[in-house]
């Protein structure tokens, strides 16, 4: 997550309610991104 956060700092502000959902439900998402 350090990585996500540093490169797509940006990304996760606007996915940050998609990220939380699909974290829940599947966190493979997080991984593949």
């Amino acid at each position: 997550m350090t990585a996500l956060t540093d490169c797509g700092n940006v990304t996760l502000m606007i996915l940050d309610l998609r990220h939380f959902r699909y974290a829940r439900h599947g966190g493979q998402l997080l991984a593949g991104i």
